[in-house]
């Protein structure tokens, strides 16, 4: 069998495996690049504005509803699944990940005024990471939030502190408004 010096082994797949590549490899990028960007930008959830919060406590004072149950599950450096009842304003029960803590004083701070209240203190203490969240001076706090367009509760919430493991938040699971004769259950 005579061999030909010129003739070079066919190269498998030619153009049409390099583009068939490109293509799966711009696919992954974009797999990653998207879910990325979106964490990036806070879950697609608005920066807080002093306008939003003021606005949404006015519409939870205007409309909120003295009875309710609600599931919250938060993130960050104690990721837990929150529920709580609230009848009269007051919360009658708490449970946080199957528990009910022992300290009732703690429970107030996720009823929904509670969690307001939370919002504007870390909306007071933005411009001064250092004072306001024990990060090192010049770290960027990031606040972003949604709040219910009916009752005005903080729906979702995520405060980043840029460089530090100090991020937190938490979504909204469920709202229940509760008529008054319903007790705690």
């Amino acid at each position: 069998m005579e061999m030909n010096a010129d003739a070079r082994p066919a190269r498998r797949g030619g153009w049409r495996g390099f583009w068939i590549g490109a293509v799966a490899g711009l696919a992954l990028m974009l797999l990653v690049a998207l879910p990325a960007t979106q964490w990036l930008r806070g879950g697609g959830r608005p920066r807080l504005t002093q306008a939003a919060y003021d606005e949404a406590g006015r519409r939870w004072d205007e409309r909120g509803p003295k009875n309710y149950n609600l599931d919250v599950a938060v993130t960050g450096n104690r990721p837990s699944q929150i529920h709580v009842e609230v009848r009269d304003a007051q919360a009658v029960h708490l449970v946080r990940d199957g528990r009910e803590p022992q300290q009732r004083r703690t429970w107030y701070y996720w009823t929904v005024p509670g969690m307001l209240d939370t919002v504007g203190l870390e909306l007071e203490k933005v411009d001064d990471a250092a004072a306001g969240f024990s990060a090192p001076p010049g770290s960027q706090v990031i606040l972003r939030a949604e709040f219910d367009p009916t009752y005005g509760y903080p729906a979702s919430y995520s405060r980043v502190v840029a460089g530090q493991n100090l991020d937190m938040g938490w979504t909204v699971t469920r709202f229940e408004v509760v008529a008054p004769e319903q007790t705690a259950e």
